[in-house]
């Protein structure tokens, strides 16, 4: 019987410790949602502010360096579409695209949360149930010495 409780506590250790890689995992997951929604919020605010003032920008170009520009007079802006393929679209089209995403973001940041919940109640039944057969196995100890 306590080598079946010794076995049981090893199974029970080496199920938590994956559950708490799949939970690591799937902060990971949320955080990367979390920074796309800013980078969403950022393209889509800017856009909205485009044409508004006068026509000079400053284009990002990586590692914090920026060109300055000047708009086009015409209201189209470059969207990447995946692939590597690119499509000219209205200001008011891509605004509508970068709405879509950040929907699609939710979306995703409610099932990640879903699964973080789940994940986390399985690691506190887990730990329910070693401490039970920890407790046992403590108990058998004490009576065996008296």
């Amino acid at each position: 019987m306590a080598k079946e409780r010794g076995a049981n506590a090893d199974r029970l250790a080496y199920e938590s410790r994956l559950y708490q890689e799949q939970l690591r995992s799937l902060v990971e997951q949320a955080t990367s949602l979390d920074m796309m929604e800013v980078e969403l919020t950022s393209a889509k605010v800017t856009l909205q502010n485009v044409g508004k003032g006068d026509d000079s920008l400053l284009v990002p170009i990586g590692s914090g360096i920026f060109v300055k520009s000047k708009r086009e007079p015409k209201e189209k802006v470059l969207v990447s579409i995946g692939a590597g393929m690119i499509v000219e679209k209205e200001i008011d089209g891509a605004i509508t695209l970068i709405d879509e995403k950040i929907k699609e973001n939710h979306s995703l940041k409610e099932t990640v949360q879903k699964n973080m919940e789940a994940v986390s109640k399985k690691l506190e039944s887990i730990e329910g149930e070693t401490n039970r057969i920890l407790e046992e196995m403590n108990k058998n100890v004490r009576t065996s010495q008296e």
